[in-house]
């Protein structure tokens, strides 16, 4: 379902570039880690995807109705469409980005060679505490 609502989009925005978009598209969920992923992961990368070439097709339709000899409706009409695109586009990035933290542990972001020292708010307190008394 997802190769035909792709190849869809890839011929709305540009029949002559279709190939080369499909694997821009391929090189995108790549990057987003679409073999790793579970079947959650896979769906809405493929959502990404998706909204993504709509956002290329929307930016590529508001070019042409600038281009011509369009009304302003008609450029509004494309202008709206473009926004629609972009919010679409950036919601699925934010949910992705959700559910790739709730499904995935932290990781720890130093090295082996610095030791990470987890302070909680009692901690920080008795410092400022011990700072005061020595005053």
């Amino acid at each position: 379902m997802t190769e035909c609502a792709e190849r869809s989009l890839l011929t709305l925005i540009s029949p002559s570039f279709e190939k080369v978009m499909a694997l821009e598209a391929a090189g995108v969920r790549e990057r987003l880690g679409f073999e790793q992923a579970g079947e959650l992961g896979k769906m809405m990368i493929d959502r990404i995807v998706l909204c993504w070439l709509r956002v290329l097709y929307a930016e590529e339709y508001l070019s042409r109705c600038l281009r011509a000899d369009s009304t302003m409706p008609q450029v509004d009409c494309a202008d709206r469409l473009l926004l629609r695109a972009n919010t679409r586009l950036l919601r699925s990035i934010e949910s992705f980005v959700k559910v790739k933290r709730l499904l995935e542990p932290e990781k720890p972001l130093a090295t082996d060679a610095v030791k990470i020292q987890t302070l909680t708010a009692g901690d920080i307190l008795r410092g400022c505490t011990r700072k005061a008394d020595a005053r």
